[in-house]
């Protein structure tokens, strides 16, 4: 027992943190500054769960800075309701609404760098993020589009203070921004704005795709780059055109042994891939047919300038989805490197640039 440790509880999160990151932690030590990513806190609230029977909403993960905080936060909460919310508080600095739709695979935790982003004190604004049913509490997931936005609406609706709210997605969660704006604007809401980063109307092409090449991105996300960098290959498919060869089933494990000899760690373990992976086909097969809604609100658009050499998502006409004005930018980045540093300001800076106008305009109140 570490006597640093000041509760029963701090000792039980500190063992999860070291089976997890292997390393030792102390009872100030940050979860994502010890080496955390999006993938590894999905497990730490797993085990959470499992380990201390409770079920820790995603928020707690950005406001509990340090274990102890954490370990304050898991003594407080105790056990929450089943129907936990699909909403979660990110970031509570008053107004206006800005809410960050889930992309593929249900978590939120793409948008961690975007919210360090936004925050400051010249823009004053309350982050909401939407994640999908399954991570929220466990039910399953939706069968339709329909449903999926219905179940998301009639959460949003219940936390929902700002007389105007902006609405943002990046991959699959900019369609997802774009029918909850349509259902918010025909139930009377104000909607300033939709923004959506790196997608297209369809995503038909997605459960087609090679399985081994979704699973490898939900592995390594932003370090595929490296792993084409040392590999020398162009593409992610060249790369894995070396595994052919094996049995399928044992392909992505030789990926994971190949990326660790070259001192690149997977985000989670097989099981945890495969089932991030499923969900991922499952949200892409809901929206392959999906029809784009015609609302009101002004649509800004950003691509990758590498998705679109690579037909990863193809420019689109979105002034077929408002009578609104609309922006097109283009950044030089991947998909996935877009929501990171250094490129995740410029994939942000209209939306940013909108949050310090509206500033600006009415000084909103500020909460601490």
């Amino acid at each position: 027992t570490d006597s640093s440790f000041q509760t029963a509880t701090e000792e039980k999160v500190a063992k999860i943190w070291r089976h997890l990151l292997g390393c030792g932690v102390s009872r100030n030590d940050n979860f994502f500054s010890l080496g955390g990513h999006s993938l590894l806190a999905l497990r730490m609230l797993h085990r959470i769960r499992t380990d201390l029977g409770v079920p820790l909403p995603l928020n707690s993960i950005f406001v509990s800075a340090t274990l102890a905080d954490l370990a304050n936060t898991i003594d407080e909460v105790g056990q929450p309701s089943e129907s936990a919310s699909t909403v979660v508080s990110l970031h509570d600095g008053g107004e206006p609404d800005v809410v960050l739709f889930h992309p593929l695979g249900g978590d939120v935790f793409a948008y961690r760098e975007l919210i360090k982003a936004i925050i400051s004190p010249e823009i004053p604004c309350r982050l909401l993020g939407v994640r999908s049913r399954s991570l929220a509490n466990g039910r399953c997931e939706a069968n339709s589009v329909p449903e999926m936005i219905e179940g998301y609406v009639h959460d949003l609706r219940a936390v929902l203070s700002a007389s105007r709210v902006l609405l943002a997605g990046w991959s699959l969660g900019g369609l997802i921004a774009l029918s909850v704006g349509k259902c918010l604007e025909d139930m009377g809401q104000n909607v300033e704005s939709i923004d959506v980063w790196d997608c297209s109307f369809s995503t038909r092409e997605l459960p087609d795709a090679d399985p081994l090449q979704l699973a490898v991105r939900v592995a390594f996300g932003r370090q595929i780059e490296n792993i084409l960098a040392i590999a020398g290959a162009q593409n992610l498919q060249q790369f894995l055109s070396g595994f052919e060869h094996l049995d399928p089933d044992m392909r992505l494990v030789a990926v994971i042994e190949w990326a660790q000899k070259h001192g690149i760690a997977a985000n989670a373990t097989i099981q945890e891939i495969d089932q991030h992976t499923a969900l991922s086909v499952q949200h892409a097969k809901l929206f392959q047919d999906w029809q784009p809604p015609s609302l009101r609100a002004p649509i800004h658009v950003v691509y990758s300038d590498h998705s679109l050499a690579n037909q990863f998502v193809y420019r689109t006409d979105w002034t077929a989805c408002t009578s609104g004005n609309t922006s097109e930018r283009v950044v030089r980045a991947t998909h996935y490197s877009m929501m990171g540093e250094p490129v995740v300001r410029d994939t942000a800076h209209s939306l940013i640039n909108r949050l310090q106008e509206m500033a600006m305009r009415q000084p909103f109140r500020q909460t601490r």
